[in-house]
């Protein structure tokens, strides 16, 4: 679990709309949990290799494809898999105000690299759970 307050996140939640989804899938927490905050207000952008259409949008196949870049990005990847995204996350512009890696993924690493150029990073949090629990 991350350091952050609940008013911390609260605020950077209400600070953000559009979220690069890494991962995201047509089933499981990375299709139902971008669908839940969609429905909240927040535009959820799906990044997979696999492209087609999820939420109706249309898949970017990487970060760098997306045409502009996120507030935020939601990373639904196994904990190994997270320092090979740093530099394509390091590399939008403007940086994300955000990147949240879902329940179960933290790297420590990654988020001090992150952290250190002023993005906020929550790890091992449901962004739908705490959604829910805070508003």
């Amino acid at each position: 679990m991350d350091k952050h307050s609940d008013q911390a996140i609260l605020e950077i939640l209400g600070s953000v709309k559009s979220l690069a989804i890494v991962g995201a899938r047509a089933d499981g927490p990375a299709f139902y949990v971008p669908e839940y905050l969609q429905k909240q207000g927040y535009a959820p952008i799906p990044v997979t290799p696999k492209g087609g259409e999820i939420w109706g949008a249309e898949a970017v196949t990487s970060l760098e494809s997306l045409e502009k870049a996120p507030d935020a990005v939601v990373l639904f990847r196994r904990s190994e898999a997270i320092p090979g995204h740093v530099p394509e996350i390091l590399a939008l512009d403007p940086l994300p105000k955000l990147v949240w890696m879902q329940k179960g993924i933290e790297n420590a690493q990654a988020a001090e690299e992150l952290e250190a150029q002023g993005i906020f990073v929550v790890q091992d949090r449901c962004m739908m759970v705490e959604h829910k629990r805070l508003s």
